[in-house]
């Protein structure tokens, strides 16, 4: 079954249930403050905060979403951002590891000469 994450209030939460409505997929819930509710029986939809829908998806609680796209791109600044980290550090990392690895060869080399003679 696919999980569908869904804004739970707004109007983007009304615009959404439009649309889900249109496209012959009722949503159809035991209460209005339901969390799930089914989507045509095929699709299950979990309703939470607009904001959250990205970090949801990315984190697999919803296999899709439904959100604003300026949420989505915030999101994505973020991601972008600990990337960019992630990069610093490995670039980081990697020269410390040539450095590292050209000291041990100098020493091998060293070592070996020393024995020779």
């Amino acid at each position: 079954m696919l999980r569908i994450a869904l804004p739970n209030k707004g109007r983007l939460s009304e615009d959404t249930r439009e649309l889900f409505n249109d496209a012959g997929l009722e949503v159809r819930s035991s209460s209005e403050r339901s969390l799930t509710a089914s989507l045509g029986g095929e699709f299950e939809a979990i309703f939470v905060r607009a904001q959250d829908i990205p970090e949801f998806v990315a984190d697999g609680a919803a296999d899709v979403g439904v959100t604003g796209w300026d949420l989505v791109s915030e999101s994505e600044r973020a991601e972008l951002v600990r990337l960019r980290k992630e990069n610093a550090d490995l670039k980081l990392d990697r020269a410390f590891l040539k450095k590292a690895s050209i000291f041990f060869a100098q020493e091998a080399s060293d070592t070996n000469g020393k024995r020779s003679s």
